[in-house]
């Protein structure tokens, strides 16, 4: 059988879960043209299970809260919760939700600055660059003339 290729991790392992890392890469990720991508559960700094064949470690049950299968679902998930430092109990929306400083809420402030200035959104343009909101290591490209190909 062949495996998917790609990246088998999510960002939080990768980073040792420190969040200011995740933030400054997401930063970055959300100053390039095109459209950001994020895998559900990335925004919250979820881990993954390397256990499990191929990508199926990054295709665990969305961490909803600190109850039973994560607040998933009432059924047994089709695959198992993660545990440990990125599992539920440490790691989960309610949580994030709760407190300001969370990854969650950076989150939602990162894509609420790249929804507020054009030149982020802005296909092909040229320019310099500077801190936006320097809070949140956003950086801008500030639109000094355009190449459209």
């Amino acid at each position: 059988m062949r495996i998917n290729l790609g990246i088998r991790r999510r960002l939080a392992p990768l980073f040792d879960n420190d969040q200011r890392k995740i933030e400054l890469a997401n930063s970055l990720l959300f100053t390039l043209t095109g459209t950001p991508v994020l895998y559900y559960g990335d925004e919250i700094g979820m881990g993954d299970n390397t256990n499990l064949p191929d990508r199926d470690g990054l295709r665990t049950p969305m961490q909803w809260n600190d109850g039973p299968n994560a607040g998933f679902s009432s059924s047994k998930p089709f695959v198992e919760v993660i545990t440990g430092d990125h599992g539920c109990r440490k790691v989960n929306v309610a949580d994030q939700l709760a407190r300001k400083d969370s990854l969650l809420h950076s989150m939602k402030r990162m894509i609420a600055i790249r929804k507020e200035h054009p030149a982020l959104v802005m296909e092909r343009s040229h320019g310099s660059t500077s801190v936006i909101h320097q809070s949140q290591f956003m950086f801008g490209k500030i639109q000094m003339k355009s190449c459209w190909y």
